[in-house]
């Protein structure tokens, strides 16, 4: 069912936010290996394959990880990890730790040092984002097992309802034409109806937590100059007290080369004929925020758009085709403008982004604008 185009403050119903793939990732705080992963490797002449799923030791633990899953030969492993350089290491439990009394039973004895992990596992970021390569040492320091792991792709698509059954009945239409074809990629896809945005981040929370960090997010719904409308809008403008809340979710929720998209209207701000008309909405761009705050790369419409246009928008930020419209896709590094191929756009660095935004607004008050 198609949603007429509007004008007003809220648009026309698309609102889709989606992780875009990012660069492989940096030594930063969020590129630890967290997710579920797909196992492969050598183990001497015998091939090893498994799944194996990295999360965070607790909620307080500093960066600790904890790995479990087939480790080869050594069966399901239980290991404890922590940043070690540039990469991560990972160790078994201290077998028989009794808190630090081994030994005093003995009057006089010493207590007995803390024997020597069988075997360590190290992991190193790949070549490419969601790839980590590793190698499993003895006590002697040889190589036991060669290992690369893959993150598994996984999809969270939340579609607005709340609006009445024509347009909710639209929104998750074309959810569903989206999650199809995230599938056709790879993807595991959890579809979510959300009435507020607490539908949102919470499984966006979880995700970290259970070590399934999201690679692609979208939402769909109204929108605005504010970003998605789920029950009320978060931005650096309007509901300011949960933007950090917004943000925090968002990295903890998604991996490192996660594809955020978000289409909605005016989600990326006015378009080129609403800036040159002079309206200073036209320089807020909620993409360009959210893809700033967090790191990801995230993508939206400029202007008014149609829900009709939501699997469009995905399939050009996958590199399959063009954008529908005015598109910005913001990440850590900048912004690019595009009406075509998103891969041709030219980015344009934060700094310039602000220098351009400050003349033009500067212009606009020079003129006596509102």
């Amino acid at each position: 069912m198609h949603v007429r185009r509007s004008l007003t403050r809220w648009g026309a119903p698309l609102a889709l936010l989606l992780a875009l793939a990012s660069a492989p990732a940096r030594a930063t705080e969020d590129d630890a290996p967290i997710g579920t992963f797909q196992l492969s490797g050598k183990e001497g002449a015998r091939a090893l394959a498994g799944r194996v799923t990295i999360r965070p030791a607790g909620a307080s633990d500093g960066g600790a990880l904890a790995l479990e899953g087939p480790l080869g030969s050594r069966g399901a492993v239980a290991l404890q990890g922590a940043r070690d350089g540039a990469g991560w290491t990972f160790t078994p439990p201290p077998a028989g730790d009794t808190g630090g009394i081994a030994g005093a039973l003995l009057l006089g004895a010493e207590a007995a040092a803390p024997a020597a992990p069988a075997y360590t596992l190290r992991l190193a970021p790949g070549k490419t984002a969601g790839r980590f390569t590793g190698e499993v040492v003895d006590a002697d320091g040889r190589t036991r097992m060669k290992l690369d792991l893959v993150r598994r792709k996984r999809a969270l698509i939340a579609h607005a309802v709340g609006y009445g059954a024509s347009h909710d009945n639209t929104f998750l239409v074309y959810g569903r034409q989206i999650r199809t074809y995230y599938r056709a990629l790879g993807h595991e896809v959890d579809m979510v109806p959300a009435e507020r945005w607490d539908a949102v981040l919470e499984p966006l929370r979880a995700a970290r937590e259970a070590g399934a960090p999201y690679t692609r997010v979208a939402l769909i719904g109204h929108g605005g100059w504010d970003g998605p409308i789920f029950g009320g809008q978060i931005s650096p403008w309007w509901g300011q007290a949960r933007w950090g809340e917004l943000v925090a979710a968002l990295r903890a929720g998604t991996a490192p080369e996660a594809r955020v998209l978000v289409s909605a209207c005016h989600a990326a701000g006015s378009d080129r004929y609403e800036r040159a008309r002079g309206d200073v909405r036209g320089f807020r761009s909620w993409v360009d925020e959210v893809g700033r705050a967090t790191g990801r790369v995230v993508a939206g419409p400029a202007g008014i758009t149609s829900t009709t246009l939501a699997l469009r928008q995905a399939r050009a930020l996958e590199g399959a085709g063009t954008v529908a419209q005015e598109t910005r896709v913001a990440s850590g590094e900048g912004v690019r403008v595009t009406r075509g191929s998103v891969a041709a756009a030219k980015l344009i660095p934060w700094d310039q982004v602000d220098a351009e935004k400050a003349a033009a607004l500067a212009a606009l008050a020079a003129a006596g604008a509102p």
